[in-house]
């Protein structure tokens, strides 16, 4: 496989989703002892919004605000309790001790004081966890979402990395891509969050948005700068099929002629990319992350593709645990009936071999930007270049790869196409798996594409 560098497909997991099966469900307690002093990571879905973006493709539900939204999701955190109760009486979780939470959506900061209150309380009883563990939260920021009183719940409760979902500092931008969030809300909520003292607050962007252009991008970098987040997350705008977004533009609507070129969004990347680092002293975490500081960079995404299990809990969630790789059912009435039975709601799993379990280190290193050869041989028993190098030759005769004798690692010239170098390490019935989003050069009429060449010229 040779690697074409175009963002056009983030690797969420390695192996693909495609490889999930029915026949596959379930662990068995006879696992137990394997899991015994090992971390593990737990994230929880919360799948409500007050609306739904419509570039959103996460199986989310936009219910309001106030009471309304509380009303809406009391009935599904009951069932998210239940099943975090089986997670608890199992002796193979019981085993481990947490090292992250993740409370993801949707927006979690939807719900009620005493919700949030309820519901980290819920974990806190459950779970053992480890010293030090971090606690992110993901917060959308609208003051009738969030306010100050939440803000202030949770840094009581322990949320160590607040994640505010800002996606642009635009306001004529976020209207064009279909999100009612305002600039000065944010900004209100921004500095309130940074005298509460968190131990780190990221802000998450996207690249690409409809209606974005290089000068505005340069605009935005420049107040992200000025903001100096502990951490800044980098998103590309995908058009993923299932989205109203897309829907509308493969219909031709107007906002299509908007819409930039994947060469172009790169350009936008790298730009953000070299600017955080030069002016701002950011080092980069993966493809699409940069932090101030290795002693703030998030724990939970970087420990699970290094390796580590993550049980997730809640409708449509997805995770390793156990040399299996899992999803939820995104079916409501199928959650709440096979909770309220007392079964995990496990729709499909896989297990991972031993070929899928080498593969997916390379593939994960890559996107963490660099993989310990001391690593790979202390987890599969040969060097990486013994097994891997017929592929690693390549990608370092073309500049895409580093190679020396501690590590392999991506050069900060193509740290920005990280997911795409990062697919050359794909097992070889993985490589032609569907995307589900559809190209921009489907979209952006009238002008070829250029290759990554241009970009990094």
């Amino acid at each position: 496989m040779s690697s074409e560098l175009n963002r056009v497909d983030f690797t969420f997991q390695y192996p693909p989703f495609n490889v999930l099966g029915k026949r596959e469900v379930g662990w068995t307690e006879a696992e137990a002892a394997s899991s015994a002093d090992r971390p593990m990571h737990l994230y929880l879905h919360i799948p409500y919004c007050r609306s739904k973006c419509q570039f959103c493709f996460y199986k989310v539900w936009g219910v309001g605000t106030g009471e309304k939204a509380a009303d809406s999701t009391q009935s599904y955190l009951d069932l998210l309790f239940r099943e975090i109760d089986l997670y608890a009486r199992s002796a193979k979780v019981q085993a481990r001790t947490v090292r992250s939470i993740y409370i993801g959506g949707g927006t979690p900061s939807l719900l009620s004081l005493k919700q949030i209150e309820l519901l980290v309380g819920k974990l806190r009883e459950s779970f053992r966890f480890r010293p030090g563990h971090e606690f992110s939260f993901e917060s959308y920021p609208d003051e009738e979402v969030l306010t100050r009183e939440k803000l202030d719940c949770l840094k009581q409760m322990g949320i160590t990395r607040l994640s505010m979902g800002v996606q642009s500092l635009d306001d004529r931008i976020q209207e064009l891509n279909g999100r009612p969030a305002r600039k000065d809300q944010f900004l209100r909520l921004y500095a309130y969050a940074r005298t509460l003292g968190f131990r780190s607050i990221n802000l998450d962007f996207m690249s690409g948005m409809v209606g974005e252009t290089m000068q505005s991008w340069k605009k935005q970098i420049d107040e992200i700068l000025d903001l100096a987040p502990q951490n800044v997350s980098l998103y590309k705008l995908e058009f993923y099929l299932n989205s109203r977004l897309t829907t509308s533009l493969r219909h031709g609507h107007k906002k299509a002629a908007l819409v930039m070129s994947d060469a172009a969004e790169a350009r936008l990347a790298k730009y953000a990319f070299d600017r955080l680092e030069d002016a701002g002293g950011y080092i980069p975490s993966n493809s699409s992350a940069l932090t101030q500081s290795l002693d703030v960079e998030q724990v939970h995404t970087k420990a699970i593709w290094n390796g580590e299990d993550l049980l997730a809990m809640g409708l449509s969630s997805y995770g390793i645990f156990d040399s299996y790789m899992y999803q939820n059912t995104a079916n409501p009435d199928q959650y709440a009936e096979l909770v309220l039975k007392g079964e995990l709601p496990v729709l499909r799993a896989h297990h991972i071999t031993e070929r899928e379990k080498m593969a997916r280190t390379m593939v994960n290193g890559v996107k963490v930007l660099k993989l310990a050869r001391a690593t790979f041989a202390a987890r599969h028993g040969s060097d990486m270049q013994e097994v891997y190098g017929d592929v690693i030759g390549p990608l370092v005769k073309r500049g895409l790869l580093e190679l020396d004798d501690k590590e392999l690692r991506v050069p900060r010239s193509h740290t920005i196409f990280a997911d795409d170098i990062c697919r050359d390490f794909f097992l070889p019935e993985h490589t032609t798996m569907m995307t589900s989003q559809m190209l921009r050069s489907k979209i952006v009429k009238g002008s070829p594409e250029q290759s990554a060449a241009a970009v990094l010229s």
